[in-house]
């Protein structure tokens, strides 16, 4: 994201969704459009305090995240298989962070990185999840992420039809 002429300043305070005050780097300000905008909104001058729609917890990791990203060079994740693996391969220590993390949290600092509007950490989030469900099928990332069952076996034997009786 481009700093559209305006000086970032170090660091920027912000007020999170469970009111607690935390310092921003602004490394991360020029990553996110939400906070850059409230930058731009205000003339590029100093902001007391902004509100951003993340819980501390979730922003402190989504922060820890982006600090293990080279954020001087500009990230670009492509359509293709191969082009996901060599993002993935230049962002390890940031998978590895993630993998380290209970599921709960990979997707609340998916929530933060979307209510701030990161494209970078939006982007490593979706990696991360991808390559969890590579080449399982439903029942297996059912079980990967947690995920409820809230079909009975006639509702999935008639969708399992649905799509068969569609593919043809």
């Amino acid at each position: 994201m481009a700093a559209n002429n305006i000086e970032l300043p170090e660091s920027m305070k912000v007020r999170t969704l469970d009111d607690q005050l935390m310092n921003v780097p602004g490394k991360f300000i020029k990553e996110s459009e939400v906070l850059m905008k409230a930058l731009e909104s205000n003339d590029g001058s100093s902001i007391d305090e902004s509100i951003v729609p993340a819980k501390a917890e979730y922003l402190a990791n989504a922060i820890k995240a982006l600090d293990l990203c080279d954020l001087s060079t500009p990230h670009a994740l492509g359509t293709q298989k191969t082009e996901r693996t060599a993002f993935a391969e230049a962002n390890k220590r940031v998978l590895d962070f993630f993998k380290s993390l209970p599921d709960m949290e990979m997707f609340h600092i998916t929530d933060a990185a979307d209510a701030l509007k990161i494209p970078r950490l939006i982007d490593l989030c979706l990696v991360f999840f991808l390559d969890r469900a590579d080449g399982k099928d439903t029942k297996a990332l059912r079980k990967e992420f947690d995920l409820r069952d809230d079909y009975t076996e006639q509702e999935e034997a008639d969708i399992r039809k649905a799509h068969e009786v569609a593919a043809q």
